[in-house]
C-alpha cells in the first residue's frame, strides 16, 4: 500500500525552507530570496519517492512582530502545524537551539516532527558534533535528527525515507505526475514580487 501525507516546512526566516523544498522537488516553484519573509503564503509541492506521495508545505518564517502582514504570516505558519500529518522543522546549523525551543512553544498539537540540521557544509566537522549533541537533549520530541547541505547535496534521500516511515497508508492525494497544486500563474506573480 502506498503512502501518503502533508508535511510542513517550519522555521525561522531564512532558515532555507523554500530553498529546500525545491531542491528535493528538482524544480523551482517557491520563490528563494536574500531577504527575509519572501514566502507570504503557503505553498505545495508534491514528491513522488518510491511509492508514497509527499506534499511538502513551504511556510513562511515564525516570527512574532506587530506588523499585519508579519501576523497574518505567522498564521499561515501555525494552520500549516496544526493541518500537517508530520512537520520538518528546518534548523540551519549556525543557529542556537533558541529558535528550536520556541518552535515547540507553538507546536501546542504537539505535531510529530524530524529536525533538518541545514547548511552543514558552512562549519566544521567539530562544530556541526556540538551542534548535533545541543539538540540531543530534546530528542524525546523529535523523530529523528538529519544533517542535510543542499549545496553539498547531502541529505536528500535520508530526508524522504525518514518521512515516508511516518505516513501513513494511503492512496494518491493527487495525480503522480503534478508537482504542485498552485496554479502556473500564481507561481509566475510570486516570481515577479
Amino acid at each position: 500500500m502506498s503512502k501518503a501525507g502533508f508535511v510542513a516546512l517550519i522555521g525561522r526566516p531564512n532558515a532555507g525552507k523554500s530553498t529546500l523544498m525545491n531542491w528535493i522537488l528538482g524544480e523551482k516553484i517557491a520563490l528563494v530570496s536574500q531577504k527575509a519573509n519572501a514566502t507570504r503564503k503557503r505553498l505545495n509541492a508534491i514528491v513522488m519517492h518510491d511509492d508514497n506521495q509527499i506534499i511538502f508545505v513551504d511556510t513562511p518564517g515564525l516570527h512574532v512582530k506587530e506588523k499585519l502582514l508579519n501576523q497574518f504570516m505567522l498564521e499561515e505558519a501555525l494552520k500549516a502545524i496544526g493541518d500537517c500529518d508530520l512537520i520538518v522543522y528546518l534548523a540551519p546549523v549556525t543557529d542556537s537551539t533558541e529558535h528550536y525551543e520556541e518552535f515547540l512553544a507553538l507546536n501546542t498539537k504537539r505535531r510529530k516532527h524530524i529536525i533538518v540540521l541545514s547548511k552543514i557544509d558552512q562549519v566544521s566537522q567539530e562544530k556541526l558534533m556540538k551542534r548535533i549533541a545541543s539538540y540531543n537533549r530534546y530528542s524525546e520530541h523529535f523523530e529523528a535528527l538529519i544533517p542535510m547541505s543542499v549545496t553539498k547535496n547531502v541529505g536528500r534521500v535520508d530526508l524522504l525515507n525518514t518521512i515516508s516511515t511516518h505516513l501513513d497508508e494511503s492512496p494518491y492525494l493527487y495525480d503522480p505526475e503534478d508537482i504542485t497544486t498552485e496554479m502556473i500563474r500564481n507561481i509566475y506573480k510570486e516570481f515577479i514580487r
